[in-house]
């Protein structure tokens, strides 16, 4: 049933309406996660060989094994390979820490950094003890195709550690239809829950993160082949924000992900999209990284 389309809610405006409604600005709306899920990071680069380690935008990564983290193609595609969140900014390794609170907001970020990365962002340097090296990884389908909505599919990418990463592991989904997706969902209430940093900065920083790992209910909207969309239709749910790219969607009250966040409208935090990590084209690639992952193809 390629192209299939489920809305969990019937909705009479349009996103663009959705969108214009202003909201606090700040990360993830929600609350502060603690050690409520420990194997959620935050990703971290090397900008230059030996050089030091800095907490950029790049967005989140989920340990789903010991060897494994899962998180958005987009946050770890380098250029010219595919769409690139750097827009030509090259680093030379890749790792995730996994911490609630990685850095000190009161720091002074690094002038220096700022001023190398090309999209106004503030970087934040962080001690590469903490960090857990990684090779990234990325669906090859990601950015080949799209839905009839012009949205991008199979935004899905994984970092293979260097070493293995002790500690509490979360559970990737095995491939499903949007159907059984929908039916998962409605067992916690329609909703899923969003966990990520935000601890990007924009100079001047309309987004600032607040060094904190945050946690947040969304209501699901719709679900595709690919795709799960969610939003704030509830004052009690969450979104996303700038720095949250590749933060995993649960499902509410498990720690089974059905998605890594991919887009939204983060300007007022309403709109979440999720690429689905259950779709055929996500657990192919999945399957060559998970061992006791299975595919239907």
């Amino acid at each position: 049933m390629k192209g299939i389309v489920i809305g969990l809610f019937a909705i009479g405006f349009s996103i663009l309406m959705i969108s214009s409604v202003a909201t606090p600005a700040s990360a993830v709306i929600g609350q502060d996660d603690g050690d409520g899920h420990p194997y959620v990071g935050l990703m971290a680069y090397q900008p230059v060989e030996n050089g030091p380690w800095y907490i950029t935008p790049g967005g989140s990564a989920t340990l789903v094994s010991a060897d494994v983290a899962v998180t958005a193609g987009h946050v770890i595609a380098l250029p010219p390979e595919g769409p690139s969140f750097f827009f030509g900014f090259h680093p030379h390794a890749m790792g995730v820490v996994f911490h609630p609170t990685p850095f000190d907001i009161s720091a002074t970020p690094d002038p220096d950094a700022v001023a190398d990365y090309p999209l106004g962002f503030i970087l934040r340097e962080i001690s590469e003890d903490d960090v857990h090296k990684a090779t990234p990884f990325v669906n090859p389908d990601f950015g080949s195709h799209a839905s009839g909505s012009g949205r991008i599919l199979g935004d899905v990418g994984v970092l293979v550690f260097d070493e293995p990463v002790s500690g509490p592991t979360a559970t990737i989904s095995s491939e499903q239809t949007a159907g059984e997706l929908l039916r998962q969902v409605r067992a916690g209430g329609g909703k899923i829950t969003l966990v990520g940093y935000g601890a990007g900065e924009f100079r001047p920083p309309s987004f600032p993160g607040d060094g904190r790992r945050r946690v947040a209910d969304l209501t699901v909207k719709e679900i595709t082949n690919g795709e799960l969309w969610a939003w704030r239709r509830a004052e009690t749910d969450g979104g996303g924000a700038p720095g949250d790219s590749g933060s995993p969607a649960f499902l509410k009250g498990t720690s089974i992900v059905v998605g890594v966040l991919s887009t939204g409208t983060f300007e007022s935090q309403i709109v979440t999209g999720f690429s689905r990590v259950g779709s055929t084209s996500a657990c192919q690639f999945l399957a060559d990284f998970l061992d006791d992952l299975s595919c239907s193809q």
